[in-house]
Parts: C-alpha cells; structure tokens; sequence
C-alpha cells in the first residue's frame, strides 16, 4: 500500500461528502482512505456509512482535538506515506495522488500548492505557492502543512503530533521536522484546494492560536521568535488573489 489519506470530521454534513467523494474519485492509484469522526451529533456519521468502498477505514472516537484524532489515525494506517485531508478540503483534481506518486520517488517527505476556496470551490481567493531550494528555520513558513505527504516512519522516528497544542501543533511539528534535519522537497504540483474557515482562520480561536504559536515560535527561535512569526505573517499578505482565479 503506498499511500494513506486521513480526514478528521465532526460536524460537517455539509462538505464531509465532497471530501470523500474527491478522494475515493482518485485515479490510477492504490490507497486506503482512514475518515475518523469525532462523535458527531449530526448527520456526519450516517453520510459516512452510506459509502460502500473497500478502501474507506471508518473509526468513531472521542477525541479533543484534530491532532490526537490525526495520531489515532497513523497508527492505524498501513500505507507508506500519510497524506492528511481534513473535512471541507478537496484535492485539486483526480489526479494528485498519481502525479505525486511520480515525484516522490524515495523521499521523505514532500510538499506542494495549495489553494484556499469559500463556498464556490471553483472561485480561489487565495493562494499558497512558495517554492524553495534548501529549507531551514528561517523560511519553514513557506510549507502548507496540508500538502505534505510525509513518509510513516518519520513519525516512528521524531514522535507524533503533540497534543498539548489543539490548533498549532502543525507548525511545531514541521519545525521539528526542520529541527531534525529531516529533508522536506518542494514540488510544483498543485495538491489540495483548502476551505477556508477552520480553526487556524476563525476569529474564535485567534486568541488561542496566537498562544499556541508564540509558544511555539519561542521554543524554536529564542527571543528572536517575534522577528519571525512576523516574517510568517508578512508573507501571507501576497497569497491573495485580486483577480480571483477560477478552477475548471
């Protein structure tokens, strides 16, 4: 088996079904396909159930947060590679996993573009596509975590997700990554067409999420770590597109 895609849900009867349907749709390509539900208490979990596909995985648990449900979900895995695809989210077409395939090679991780959409998924308004030659510290920001397709055994090696962290773990574990000299390769592929509106962009959880990342960024980056979340945030002033882009 070469790849396992997951997606985390709770509560999405809107779109849980545009994300299977973009995944299971997935051409020329082995995989299984992990969904975990965090106990829904809408229709979630019967949409699920109406898939009849040897490839879809499905677990019910109650976690409290993405990323314990994600570590849950790559210790049940059996593929090579671990690609995460949240509820709402779509790959760019139904060819992704194929030309990934033909890039990875012996990699041990790679990343790629990423595309945020609001209701329309044809309708961009935003764009993530920041190549890179040599990746540090310094420029992690440049990596949609979304787009990652990480090889399994890295988690054996650096650990999982930390759960501490119920919005940011994400970053602190591709600064880990960096930290640890695993090699990350850019790749000009466009990958996952993101909706927007989850936590890491509600104004909810702004408060929380600011926590979480300072805490990480002084972890990583000493007393210069204000210097560069800021340089984080800078950067994401040219990913939006005035002239919105329209997907065929």
């Amino acid at each position: 088996m070469k790849f396992t895609i997951i997606t985390v849900v709770k509560n999405d009867e809107k779109s849980i079904s545009k994300t299977i349907d973009s995944v299971i749709s997935q051409k020329l390509i082995e995989f299984e396909y992990i969904i975990i539900d965090g106990s829904s208490s809408d229709n979630t979990r019967s949409i699920i159930e109406q898939y009849d596909d040897f490839r879809i995985k499905f677990f019910s648990i109650n976690d409290n947060s993405v990323y314990e449900a994600l570590n849950y979900g790559i210790k049940k895995s059996t593929g090579e590679y671990i690609v995460m695809l949240h509820s709402g989210d779509l790959f760019y077409d139904e060819n992704v996993l194929n030309r990934s395939n033909k890039v990875i090679e012996n990699s041990e991780i790679i990343t790629s573009n990423c595309f945020y959409y609001k209701n329309d998924k044809k309708k961009i308004f935003r764009k993530w596509v920041k190549p890179f030659k040599k990746l540090s510290k310094l420029n992690s920001h440049k990596i949609a975590h979304t787009t990652m397709i990480i090889k399994k055994n890295i988690f054996f090696e650096i650990g999982y997700y930390l759960e501490k962290f119920q919005i940011s773990s994400d970053t602190e574990f591709i600064l880990r990554l960096i930290s640890m000299e695993k090699k990350i390769t850019y790749h000009n592929l466009n990958f996952v067409l993101m909706k927007y509106g989850g936590k890491s962009t509600s104004l909810k959880f702004f408060k929380k999420k600011l926590k979480e990342d300072l805490q990480i960024y002084y972890q990583y980056f000493g007393f210069k770590f204000i210097f560069f979340y800021f340089l984080k945030i800078f950067s994401k002033l040219f990913d939006f597109v005035i002239f919105r882009k329209f997907i065929k």
